[in-house]
């Protein structure tokens, strides 16, 4: 099955990214765990400038994090907090990606037990808007109709969108119906199943981590068009 990727338009198989093991491996990883948007926007650190991540070193490096500490939810603040600390800095021209986890470990030292995938709030030191948002998100009830599974998902991948740094990224205060304007457009597209490789909780949750790679805050429609229909 052929997809057109969104960013470039370029007709790309769909089996090539399913029939990768690690693909497949990592895709699993980011479903099971409750702190996938805040592990996508971590690995991000680790993408050169100018080429993809490679799905083996991409799974390679979701394990090693993974494997730092049984607090999943303080990891998952942890990883927050280095993608903010770091966000300036990738902007730069002499930016260089991380090679290794030394930064996160610093920063999981000093991290407190969190909700995932939401910073830590210090008294001297306010959230990011980007925490605060991922903090909105973890707290939006799935709508009336909508499987829970499915608009956890989506509301994940939101995560994801708004802790990239995105350009066009919507304000704090239209967190909520921004939202609920995603899961009302998605729940009805597709043949959702939990348990799917093409239409379930892992592959949106993927959908989304590949949007944003593209620099800009997407559409719905962006999304949806790089999830077959099952």
């Amino acid at each position: 099955m052929i997809i057109i990727c969104p960013h470039c338009q370029t007709p790309t198989p769909l089996e090539a990214h399913t029939e990768d093991g690690a693909a497949r491996e990592l895709f699993a990883l980011m479903g099971q765990t409750s702190i996938s948007p805040a592990l996508v926007a971590y690995l991000g650190l680790f993408k050169p400038r100018r080429q993809a991540l490679r799905w083996s070193r991409a799974l390679q490096l979701a394990h090693e994090a993974m494997a730092l500490t049984a607090d999943v939810p303080r990891l998952g603040a942890a990883m927050i907090e280095t993608v903010e600390s770091l966000r300036a800095r990738r902007q730069a021209e002499n930016w260089k990606p991380l090679a290794n986890h030394r930064y996160l470990i610093s920063v999981l030292e000093n991290v407190r037990h969190a909700p995932a995938a939401v910073a830590p709030q210090s008294p001297d030191k306010p959230r990011s808007k980007a925490a605060q948002a991922a903090d909105a998100l973890s707290r939006i009830a799935p709508p009336e109709g909508v499987p829970t599974w499915l608009a956890r998902a989506i509301l994940d991948g939101l995560s994801v969108l708004w802790t990239s740094g995105l350009e066009g990224t919507p304000a704090l205060d239209l967190v909520e119906v921004t939202a609920q304007r995603w899961i009302e457009y998605l729940a009805p597209k597709r043949e959702w199943n939990p348990e799917s490789r093409y239409t379930g909780a892992a592959r949106i949750r993927s959908a989304f981590s590949e949007i944003a790679q593209g620099g800009k805050f997407p559409q719905p429609r962006d999304v949806l068009g790089i999830i077959p229909r099952g």
